[in-house]
């Protein structure tokens, strides 16, 4: 776990995702950063859920939209629960996909910010429907 290095309060923008994009719910949250194999992920458990990102995203150079879209998007995980579609199970499906679209409307930029600075480092499995990243 690393202490976050970004150029803005990471606690102040959850408060603000959690206002703005979830003002039904409040789930109990942690956010660390990591070594992980993806580019995060949320842990659900009874007492707090934990949101996982990748540590290469922890520099005061990544930009405060591309964390808030991280957050939301983790976030989401906690209110659409996954789906057997197929007898396959399914993270991402179509409910997730629009909220994301509905509370994110950032999302291209961010995936644009990030392909540009970790192309070499990242990869996108559909099947797995992760982003892995490699350092």
């Amino acid at each position: 776990m690393c202490l976050p290095m970004l150029s803005f309060d990471l606690w102040d923008l959850v408060s603000e995702v959690m206002q703005t994009c979830f003002p039904q719910s409040r789930p109990r949250i942690d956010i660390s950063f990591c070594i992980n194999n993806t580019l995060a992920c949320v842990l659900m458990n009874e007492k707090c859920n934990d949101v996982l990102i990748h540590a290469v995203l922890n520099d005061d150079q990544t930009p405060r939209q591309v964390i808030r879209h991280i957050i939301a998007h983790e976030m989401i995980h906690l209110l659409i629960p996954k789906e057997e579609i197929d007898g396959r199970v399914v993270y991402h499906t179509e409910a997730f996909w629009q909220k994301e679209k509905e509370i994110v409307p950032e999302r291209s930029q961010s995936w644009a910010w990030i392909y540009m600075n970790f192309h070499g480092c990242i990869r996108r499995d559909e099947k797995k429907e992760a982003t892995f990243v490699k350092i």
